[in-house]
């Protein structure tokens, strides 16, 4: 019994499931998640490649006046429901940190980070039946995982004049995912049995990134990333390889007055092309992404970060579905404010998302995450 195999062929089976954490993890490497800022979340993500505390682009980290330093949090509340089951869940996170500025008499600014690349965090309960010696005999499957692909960054930006900045960054991709399978068999005259392994993960990407300014009140970005195919290991020994994503993304930034601006953005990613390696583990595959979201955000003073109104809305592709041809999508609405107090060098950043997400097959989550970043400027 490998746990590889059950974890492709999980939700396959014709039984009853019950999930800690989001049930659109189970599958494939997990839930992507997302390089944007708490700033940039309250406004639906659409300001991600124009701001300076997200990573989503390399070339928004020119726009650091002085050096910064941000962590950031989540707590998320779900709902979630399948055909045969039902759960109301509560997770914490703390996946983002930034620290960079500018160099001294140069035009370059260099930053480094953390973030989430993606979350396999999962609890699954699955009743079914086996046959044993010609005779069905019920068995229990409890399979957890705890863990996930993480992003580490070092970025360099440099902005040759006032209208444009030019990007580029380093990714390491390190993380395990700890799983623990245990079978209880029905019958007692069978043992129960358990197993362990833990899947570590190791790849690298590159990006490049920019940022112009074509008047006074618009602005357009861009951005371009490669990862390579992670390797995966379990217990030490090299088992496969799949293949990760490219990155596409674009947006635009309408500033029709002092106080209002207005954002979109564009993500592409090529998921489909861990496919083949997936369903040869007994999955279903992938898909490409899109990812589109729009926001604004609204200064309540002039001269002053503080107390801003933001609001934006996301529409987003999942790439892994749980059975064939159900492929998750998820819409997701936001608002968002921050403080800023010791005359800037210090503040905070917060933002509520309602996120709803479905699949073909009746399965759906409701969810409302609660983010909180604290910045620092010495």
């Amino acid at each position: 019994m490998r746990i590889g195999r059950l974890l492709c062929g999980l939700s396959l089976l014709a039984a009853t499931a019950e999930a800690q954490s989001s049930q659109f993890e189970i599958r494939g490497l997990g839930l992507p998640s997302r390089d944007a800022s708490v700033r940039a979340l309250g406004s639906g993500g659409a300001f991600s490649m124009f701001d300076g505390t997200s990573q989503l682009s390399p070339a928004s980290i020119g726009m650091l006046s002085t050096v910064t330093a941000t962590f950031a949090g989540t707590t998320e509340w779900r709902q979630w429901r399948a055909p045969a089951s039902f759960a109301n869940l509560r997770d914490n996170r703390f996946p983002y940190f930034l620290v960079g500025g500018p160099i001294k008499r140069s035009k370059m600014v260099l930053a480094g980070g953390y973030s989430s690349y993606t979350d396999r965090d999962f609890d699954v309960v699955v009743t079914d039946s086996i046959m044993i010696r010609g005779q069905p005999v019920e068995v229990t499957d409890s399979l957890s995982s705890t863990g996930g692909i993480g992003d580490v960054q070092i970025t360099g930006a440099y902005t040759p004049s006032q209208r444009w900045i030019l990007g580029a960054s380093l990714h390491l991709l390190p993380g395990s995912s700890r799983m623990k399978l245990r079978r209880v068999f029905s019958d007692s005259i069978y043992h129960n049995q358990i197993e362990r392994a833990e899947i570590a993960y190791k790849s690298y990407g590159i990006a490049l990134g920019v940022v112009g300014r074509l008047g006074q009140r618009i602005s357009v970005a861009a951005v371009a990333r490669h990862d390579a195919p992670t390797q995966e290991s379990v217990d030490s020994v090299f088992s496969y390889q799949v293949e990760l994503p490219y990155t596409f993304g674009g947006a635009i930034l309408l500033a029709p007055s002092s106080r209002l601006s207005v954002a979109g953005q564009v993500v592409y990613k090529t998921w489909s092309s861990a496919s083949q390696e997936l369903v040869a583990l007994g999955g279903v595959g992938s898909r490409n992404t899109i990812d589109l979201s729009a926001g604004l955000e609204f200064r309540t003073h002039i001269y002053v970060d503080d107390l801003p109104i933001r609001f934006g809305v996301r529409y987003a592709n999942l790439p892994f579905a749980l059975s064939a041809g159900d492929w998750p999508d998820e819409l997701g609405v936001s608002i968002g404010t921050g403080m800023r107090f010791a005359r800037g060098h210090g503040g905070v950043d917060l933002a509520l998302q309602e996120a709803y997400r479905t699949d073909g097959a009746g399965r759906k989550e409701y969810a409302t995450l609660f983010s909180i970043a604290v910045i620092l400027r010495p």
